[in-house]
């Protein structure tokens, strides 16, 4: 029996991954597979592997790491690695409003491959695909824009999510009269082939929406059991050598290909061993002994006459495919949902507000490019069926090709520039990594990963408002009225030249604020992972989700977590020296009183005991900051106080040293007011006093970048009446973040984390 290994490591450093992280990694596993590779390619004959690098990966060791580019170009010639191509941000485009997104992402891809490898399309020797949520939608547009680009559509898929054993079984989980009637329905019973587990060793072929795709199930055991050097945790007691894990390699493809001949058919088997190139080095912190395990499976493999190593493309050309057989495409991967409390990407970016808020305004963004391209496209005359072929561009998945090569032939070729950033910045904002990796509990939460790409999305906002120009249209100062956050209620949401301020009618907040510097944000630079873009927008208002303010929903593990949000206020009585909350105005559903220009008034009121209370705020947006009125009014016959709670989002990072600089700063005046500031800065831990102060507040930070180019910012608060402040307390925003769902040091955040 001949058996074949298709062996694809991973290598996948996202975008804004902090600078540590990724020198840590370097150093312990992208160096070390560097050496063990040129080892292998050296001393084996037979020796082929295929290597996936997500794009984000390759922008970084071109800018950062030449001479690591160097070594591996060096390595792709020999022709014994085959690279297997993917999508750009490796970004989770099933999100976006974009159909032409995918192709996008593939031919940027496809781009950045050849400009760093030197690898063309029709040499991939397969397709990644985060495997997530690959349903439908994905495998249809991923073969349809693979055809387009010359890719032959192949996949690898794990199996025991996509290739199931059975459909359902009776007295199963789908059997819904035992589930609601208490007995079993008796033709629940599938009647539908499948092929078992321990065949799926071959490429198959399927079909979606008539587009062709083949794919190579992969098994999760064999992710598990790869260089299983240590135990997991203290109930492991499990190791495996690289004897044991070939052995198991060797057994599985035996009976594979002995139940392929009761199949009827004779055709080499291949195993697909599909991980993370991390794996390798950096999770264990070892990558001597790592290297060891290695060279032993690769000594193995050469020294064995029935098995050898190939590319996906390189069997699938010498042996096609086994059969078509049927891939269950509308489930997300398993390990995901066990992850994420069975959510599934889908589940964590809308179950999220905080994250919910990152894809919304990016569809806010994407509705706006939509009516630049309706406008480009209104322009051009086809005389014949003019609204039919107008509708066809603007459905096709290369919409953005036909747009670009317009603009390109009709005006200034900055246009074509800029057009392709805002293309850029949209893909790269829905990047897998900073959307999930800080969600998992093991990771705790990392606001940092999500802010970061956000800026970009801020200035590709105001980029296009130039590309607006072109079809004679100014948003330059905008209000709308509309559900930007997708929460069934509308928001007011306003842009202009230097500031987006979402202000939310529930609570009368603001739950969204960045602030832009004019000077030079045109000429960003999407792949540099780093923080300096903070030096060109900066979000003000953008918290995670705190537990402080979940709404519980009967049983105490079903809640909704809500973002702090800025500029909620409650009213309090103060009686025999206590303060006493009245009514909820913080969480009140203000309704809009008018709209005017840059200026929002709100108002919201309750009657409470028979009193009446009512509460106005008035939003000012001007460019260079905003004013905020809250005026309260009541006949009930008490001393009150308004409590508003000014919030920013704005953290100091530091990449390098982790050790973030800020301060609170105000200055001696002419204003008695009792200031108290507890555990919100590395020089202010704690302070406490009545202060005479002059009624403005600072917050000073600094962004520590990996460039050595650091620069400070400052937030300046000025309250008007001062004199009236009796009291300001100075805290942590937000405290907890899903306490008691993570490990409590993960649920935690601090002021600089």
């Amino acid at each position: 029996m001949k058996g074949y290994i298709a062996f694809c490591p991973h290598f996948h450093q996202p975008h804004f991954q902090l600078y540590k992280t990724r020198e840590n990694v370097f150093n312990n596993s992208y160096e070390p597979w560097l050496n063990i590779l040129e080892t292998a390619i050296n001393n084996y004959d037979d020796f082929y592997i295929n290597l996936h690098f997500s794009g984000p990966f390759l922008y970084w060791i071109k800018e950062e790491k030449p001479d690591f580019l160097k070594r591996l170009r060096n390595l792709v010639k020999s022709n014994k690695i085959g690279l297997i191509g993917g999508f750009c941000d490796e970004a989770f485009i099933q999100l976006s409003s974009r159909v032409d997104d995918v192709h996008f992402q593939l031919k940027e891809y496809g781009n950045l491959l050849f400009d760093t490898l030197g690898v063309n399309f029709k040499d991939w020797q397969g397709i990644h695909i985060p495997e997530r949520e690959a349903g439908e939608f994905l495998l249809k547009e991923v073969s349809k824009s693979a055809q387009l680009l010359g890719i032959t559509p192949l996949y690898y898929l794990d199996a025991e999510t996509f290739y199931e054993d059975h459909y359902q079984n009776i007295g199963g989980e789908f059997d819904y009269c035992l589930k609601y009637l208490g007995f079993c329905d008796p033709v629940s019973k599938t009647t539908i082939s499948r092929l078992p587990q321990n065949m799926l060793h071959f490429c198959f072929k399927d079909s979606i929406s008539g587009h062709d795709f083949y794919s190579y199930p992969i098994h999760s055991k064999y992710r598990y059991f790869f260089l299983k050097n240590n135990a997991f945790n203290e109930f492991d007691n499990s190791t495996i050598s690289a004897n044991d894990y070939f052995k198991m390699i060797k057994e599985d493809l035996i009976t594979a290909y002995n139940s392929s001949l009761k199949y009827g058919k004779d055709i080499t088997p291949i195993l697909v061993i599909f991980e993370d190139a991390e794996k390798f080095g950096d999770w264990s912190k070892n990558p001597i002994k790592d290297t060891q395990w290695l060279n032993d499976f690769f000594r193995l493999v050469n020294e064995d006459e029935d098995i050898s190593f190939i590319g996906l493309k390189n069997y699938f050309d010498l042996n096609s495919f086994y059969d078509t057989y049927p891939v269950s495409t509308s489930k997300s991967y398993p390990e995901w949902e066990n992850w994420t409390a069975k959510r599934g990407i889908r589940g964590v970016i809308y179950a999220d507000e905080h994250l919910k808020k990152t894809i919304s305004r990016l569809h806010v963004l994407e509705a706006k490019q939509d009516m630049f391209e309706k406008q480009l496209i209104s322009k051009i005359d086809f005389k014949e069926q003019n609204d039919i072929i107008k509708q066809i561009l603007f459905d096709s998945s290369i919409r953005y090709i036909f747009i670009e090569n317009y603009i390109a032939k009709n005006y200034d070729k900055e246009f074509v520039s800029k057009y392709v950033l805002v293309n850029r910045v949209r893909n790269v904002l829905y990047q897998e990594d900073s959307k999930w990796a800080s969600r998992h509990p093991n990771y705790g939460s990392a606001p940092y990963f999500d802010n970061t790409g956000l800026p970009y999305l801020e200035i590709a906002d105001r980029i296009l408002d130039d590309l607006l120009s072109l079809v004679g249209t100014n948003k330059e100062n905008n209000i709308q009225l509309l559900d930007w956050d997708k929460d069934g209620e509308n928001e007011i949401f306003i842009t202009n030249r230097l500031q987006t301020v979402g202000i939310d009618m529930r609570g009368g907040c603001i739950d969204y604020h960045f602030a832009i510097n004019n000077d030079g944000y045109d000429k960003i630079n999407i792949t540099k992972p780093y923080n300096f873009i903070y030096k060109h927008a900066m979000p003000i208002v953008f918290t995670e989700t705190d537990s402080h303010l979940k709404q519980p929903l009967g049983d105490v593990e079903e809640r909704v977590e809500k973002c702090r949000n800025s500029y909620r206020c409650d009213i309090y009585s103060l009686e025999d020296n206590t303060f006493i909350k009245i009514g909820d105005f913080s969480n009140a559903l203000f309704k809009i009183k008018e709209i005017k220009e840059n200026i929002v008034t709100c108002v919201a009121s309750d009657t409470i005991d028979g009193v009446k209370y009512s509460m106005e705020k008035k939003f000012t947006v001007n460019e260079s900051g905003i004013d905020v009125s809250i005026k309260a009014q009541t006949e009930a016959e008490k001393t009150l106080f308004l409590v508003p709670q000014v919030v920013s989002s704005i953290t100091a990072t530091d990449e390098i040293n982790f050790k973030p600089y800020s301060n609170i700063q105000f200055y001696n005046g002419d204003f008695d007011t009792n200031i108290k500031v507890k555990g919100i800065s590395s020089q202010n831990n704690c302070y406490e006093n009545d202060t005479k102060w002059d009624g403005c507040l600072y917050y000073n930070f600094e962004i520590a970048t990996v460039t050595k180019n650091n620069f400070t910012n400052s937030l300046q608060f000025t309250f008007d009446k001062p004199e009236r402040i009796k009291y300001l307390n100075i805290t942590p925003a937000v405290k907890n973040y899903y306490k008691n769902y993570v490990g409590e040091k993960q649920s935690s955040l601090g002021y600089n984390s």
